[in-house]
């Protein structure tokens, strides 16, 4: 994380706008006054700050970025795991489709050790819980894209979790139709069936370590 941004959270940017000269900056991070108020210019140039006169805020995009770097430090050193949470929606019939072909599922099974139920789970993703999908695409599994049959088939994305203590994977097919909102889920049985869940409930999906 850059370490001006590092110092404003540690200052409270998070909760309120805060004033600070760079001066303080500065000195607290071993670097010249001029050096600090370009780091502070390149912060705001990227969306990350906003200054006022009422002081520095911190814009969502800040946050955003905070809270990725935030969680992908947390699992490194702690092998932690974290939730996401999620409202069931129908799908298109394109999970179907795809996992019906003989190519994904051998390739899905050797990477994740179960062979695949012909159907994904749809999952709107809670707004505030929607960063993390960036950070899971971050450290996914990549299936690369093939040709069978004179057809191309794009790569899949691929990160192990459980749901109600059922492993099983999230998808991030590299072609597909579905919003950034919208995560699909894979695993070895019909998992709308066995949560006995219908449009509209709410879902929680773990990923971590303990798989």
């Amino acid at each position: 994380m850059d370490e001006v941004l590092l110092f404003l959270l540690q200052s409270g940017i998070a909760k309120k706008p805060i004033r600070v000269k760079t001066a303080e900056i500065g000195r607290s991070l071993g670097m010249t006054q001029q050096n600090a108020s370009k780091r502070l210019q390149k912060l705001e140039r990227d969306g990350l700050i906003k200054r006022s006169s009422f002081g520095i805020t911190i814009t969502k995009d800040g946050l955003e970025t905070a809270r990725k770097e935030y969680a992908i430090l947390k699992e490194c050193l702690e092998g932690s795991f974290f939730e996401l949470r999620g409202t069931l929606r129908s799908g298109l019939g394109e999970g179907k489709y795809y996992l019906s072909v003989s190519h994904y599922r051998d390739r899905i099974k050797k990477a994740l050790n179960f062979e695949p139920y012909p159907g994904t789970l749809n999952i709107e993703l809670d707004e505030s819980d929607r960063w993390k999908r960036d950070v899971l695409l971050a450290k996914s599994i990549f299936l690369p894209s093939f040709e069978a049959d004179g057809r191309f088939y794009g790569g899949l994305y691929l990160h192990p979790c459980s749901i109600a203590n059922k492993v099983c994977a999230i998808i991030f097919p590299e072609r597909t139709h579905h919003k950034d909102n919208i995560i699909e889920i894979i695993s070895p049985i019909f998992l709308r069936e066995y949560l006995r869940k219908k449009d509209g409930d709410k879902v929680v999906i773990k990923v971590g370590d303990f798989l």
